[in-house]
């Protein structure tokens, strides 16, 4: 179509070539608003991703720190068993280290749920370390803080299927 014919039909239907202008204007505003909000969902949707990804691996680390702090102090329990006074705080000593890993692990948590279960495990460990200081071995008629520190190990236990759970829930999502 030559220009001409175009401006001439344009000066035909001024009034008609003026709405054409003010609603492809309103056309492009919307398009692109549409884009906008399109690229706005997408970045959203990769942040979202990258957050799932930062909270699975967390929990994973968390389990098996968790997992590992439990069989760690089953063998500490057991040999708390038949150690003298300076061989209990050595043993919670080794029980200490856990507790700073998995502190440090709770305070990097992405999560409060993870933050949450974590503090829990941190309880344990200190009431572990607690029992075993005042542990009197197998064969003492008290038996509260040996009692004590089997408890801890069984919530550490816990814990860690609570954080396998929740990892099983999460790769659901």
């Amino acid at each position: 179509m030559p220009m001409d014919v175009l401006l001439a039909w344009f000066e035909a239907h001024q009034g008609l070539a003026a709405w054409l202008a003010l609603g492809g204007g309103v056309v492009v505003a919307a398009l692109g608003w549409l884009f906008r909000a399109y690229r706005l969902g997408t970045k959203q949707r990769k942040v979202v991703r990258a957050h799932l990804v930062a909270v699975k691996e967390a929990v994973l680390n968390g389990a098996v720190a968790v997992e590992l702090a439990a069989s760690e102090l089953s063998e500490i329990a057991h040999a708390a068993n038949s150690a003298g006074r300076d061989e209990r705080q050595d043993l919670a000593g080794r029980a200490g280290a856990h507790l700073e890993a998995i502190r440090e692990m709770e305070r990097r948590a992405p999560c409060a749920e993870l933050k949450t279960e974590l503090a829990c495990v941190c309880n344990g460990i200190k009431d572990f370390q607690i029992a075993v200081l005042g542990w009197h071995g197998v064969h003492d008629s008290d038996s509260s803080k040996r009692d004590a520190g089997f408890t801890a190990i069984e919530r550490l236990n816990r814990s860690g299927r609570d954080l396998r759970k929740n990892l099983r829930l999460i790769k659901g999502k």
